[in-house]
C-alpha cells in the first residue's frame, strides 16, 4: 500500500517514467509516520496547487474577459474620440471658414464705406459748384431783373411823359378847333349878313 502511494506521489510530481522509488525500512514506524505525514501534505500541497492552477486559471480567464471588455471599451472610447475629433474639426473648419467669410464682409464694408465716402465728396464737391453756379445765376438774374424793372420805370415815366405830351396836344389841338370852328362860324355869320343885308327901320 505504501508502494502504491509512492508510485502517486511519484507521478504526481515526476511523471511515471522519472519516478524512481526508494527503498524504506519497513519497521521504522516513526520514519513511516513522519514520511506519511510529509507525503500527506505533499499531496495536500498538490491539491491546493491544482486548486490555485484552476483558480489561477478561472482568474485568467476573467482578466482575459475582462481585458476583452477593456479592449471594446476602449475600442468604442476610441471610436467616439475619433468621432469627437472629426466634430471638432469640422466645427473649427466651420467656424474658420465663418470668421473668414465675417472678415471678407468686414474688409467688404470698409471698402464700400470708403467708395461711399469718396462718392460723398465728390458730390458735395460737385453740389457745391452747382450751388455756386445757381448763385451766380440767382444773383445775376437778381441784377436782369433790377436792371428790367429800372428800365420799366424809365419807361413808364417816358410813357406818362408821352402821354402828358399827348394830353397837353390834345388840349391845344382841342383850343385851335375851337377857335377854327368859331372863327368859321364867324366868317359863315358875316357871309350870311353880307349876302342877306338886314333891313333896317
Amino acid at each position: 500500500m505504501n508502494r502504491q502511494r509512492n508510485q502517486q506521489f511519484g507521478a504526481a510530481l515526476y511523471g511515471p517514467v522519472q519516478y524512481r522509488p526508494t527503498a524504506v525500512p519497513l519497521h521504522t514506524e516513526q520514519h513511516n509516520a513522519v514520511v506519511q505525514g510529509l507525503r500527506d501534505a505533499l499531496l495536500s500541497a498538490i491539491n491546493q496547487i491544482k486548486s490555485l492552477q484552476e483558480n489561477n486559471k478561472s482568474l485568467e480567464e476573467k482578466i482575459n474577459l475582462q481585458e476583452n471588455q477593456w479592449r471594446q471599451v476602449e475600442s468604442r472610447l476610441q471610436e467616439e474620440l475619433r468621432q469627437k475629433h472629426e466634430l471638432l474639426k469640422r466645427s473649427l473648419k466651420k467656424r474658420q471658414a465663418r470668421t473668414q467669410a465675417y472678415m471678407d464682409v468686414l474688409a467688404l464694408l470698409a471698402q464700400k464705406e470708403r467708395e461711399l465716402e469718396m462718392r460723398e465728396e465728390e458730390w458735395k464737391a460737385r453740389c457745391g459748384a452747382q450751388e455756386e453756379s445757381l448763385q451766380e445765376l440767382a444773383e445775376e438774374e437778381e441784377e436782369e431783373t433790377k436792371v428790367k424793372n429800372e428800365e420799366k420805370s424809365k419807361m413808364a415815366k417816358v410813357y406818362q411823359v408821352a402821354m402828358e405830351e399827348v394830353r397837353m396836344d390834345l388840349m391845344v389841338v382841342q383850343k385851335c378847333t375851337i377857335i377854327i370852328l368859331c372863327r368859321l362860324s364867324f366868317r359863315r355869320d358875316q357871309t350870311h349878313l353880307n349876302l342877306h343885308p338886314a333891313v333896317c327901320p
